[in-house]
């Protein structure tokens, strides 16, 4: 019967081509995070914060080949404090420390965590006269890591630098060094009278600068907003919640990144 066997030629020729189409798709999506891995409502509020349409998610993320940062999980960091650095003053900085990994963690899930053995660490934070610290810190990296972030080395006693190493075949960030020599200044006088102890030291900036690669198209972006301390701060908040994401990775492209924020955004 000729229209039957015409009939189940196009009916196979149908599912064939729905299955090719449902493959590509796949394929297409395969990269994308799921919808429901973004904390969508704390991510909104940051939008609305930094004044962020949806319509630069192209300009944040999308030129990004792949957004490094630290693997899942804890992030280990020793604090330094140097020989006649006021005993008093390293407390209050600890605790400070503590509070703020805590928010961090809490509002974007990057969990930093403070451990007493540097050899333990993957970030190093020294207060001292200089940076003596850092060389040994180093020396474990692997010929194959990059230095995906460094500040030149300066001079005075209120100096501050440091670095962030990353692996590219992982897309991680592996090791991390901060030196701020202003604390120690301040400090390590012979006259405990005359210490200054920073106790709202901002922990938040380091430990955000060194939370993931530093990329052009998000950091030109964020200069062309001419941002106020609020809305630099809901921005900084902003990416480090989106790469904290459930579902991103190290690696994850900034096109996936935006395709996987626009679902979410529009589901809920």
């Amino acid at each position: 019967m000729p229209h039957r066997r015409l009939y189940a030629v196009r009916r196979l020729a149908a599912l064939t081509a729905a299955a090719l189409l449902a493959g590509c798709v796949t394929a297409a999506e395969e990269g994308v995070p799921p919808a429901g891995a973004f904390n969508v409502a704390g991510i909104r509020e940051d939008m609305a914060a930094a004044r962020i349409p949806v319509k630069d998610f192209d300009r944040i993320f999308t030129p990004v080949p792949a957004f490094y940062r630290w693997a899942p999980g804890d992030v280990p960091v020793a604090l330094r404090f140097a020989p006649g650095f006021a005993a008093s003053c390293a407390r209050t900085m600890t605790a400070r420390f503590d509070a703020e990994a805590a928010r961090i963690g809490r509002e974007t899930g990057l969990r930093y965590i403070r451990v007493a053995d540097a050899a333990k660490a993957k970030v190093l934070m020294e207060f001292a006269g200089a940076p003596t610290s850092g060389p040994a810190f180093r020396a474990p990296a692997q010929p194959t890591w990059l230095e995906t972030w460094k500040n030149p080395p300066a001079q005075g006693p209120e100096r501050w630098e440091g670095w962030q190493l990353s692996d590219p075949a992982t897309k991680s960030i592996v090791r991390a060094y901060v030196f701020h020599g202003k604390p120690f200044a301040k400090n390590s006088n012979r006259d405990a009278r005359l210490n200054v102890c920073p106790a709202d030291y901002d922990f938040n900036d380091w430990l955000i600068r060194i939370g993931w690669k530093r990329e052009d198209a998000p950091l030109n972006y964020g200069f062309e907003q001419r941002y106020d301390e609020a809305g630099l701060a809901a921005y900084d908040r902003f990416m480090l919640r989106v790469l904290y994401s459930e579902a991103v990775k190290p690696g994850t492209s900034g096109r996936d990144i935006a395709a996987g924020l626009r679902k979410a955004l529009a589901a809920k």
